[in-house]
């Protein structure tokens, strides 16, 4: 039988713990791109203790982000997809730059299917 010690060591998967760094070196299913379309471009993602969002852009390609944007804190499942996504509630409206976003994340999602 295992301590309590022992148990929240294996049981705890969020960022930082040992099961949760451990999981972080595999790909998880985590949506459907199937399920991603013109009129509903994003869904909230929780996976791991992280609140993350799947996109579609307007070429096609599916991504996962960080669902809060770096600069205002703002949920970026509320932003509008073009070629990057649009924070919301942002008075400059800045955009969040993909390629360079993607390299820094824990998960991403490569190219979707079209």
């Amino acid at each position: 039988m295992l301590t309590r010690e022992e148990n929240e060591m294996l049981t705890r998967v969020g960022p930082g713990t040992p099961g949760g760094e451990l999981l972080r070196r595999y790909w998880f299913p985590v949506g459907m791109a199937s399920e991603l379309t013109a009129e509903h471009p994003t869904q909230v993602v929780r996976i791991l203790g992280e609140t993350l969002v799947l996109f579609r852009d307007k070429t096609g390609n599916v991504g996962l982000l960080h669902d809060r944007c770096p600069h205002r804190g703002a949920s970026l499942s509320y932003g509008r997809v073009e070629a990057r996504i649009k924070v919301p509630r942002d008075v400059r409206l800045k955009n969040v730059d993909l390629s360079i976003e993607l390299e820094t994340l824990s998960f991403y999602l490569a190219k979707g299917t079209r």
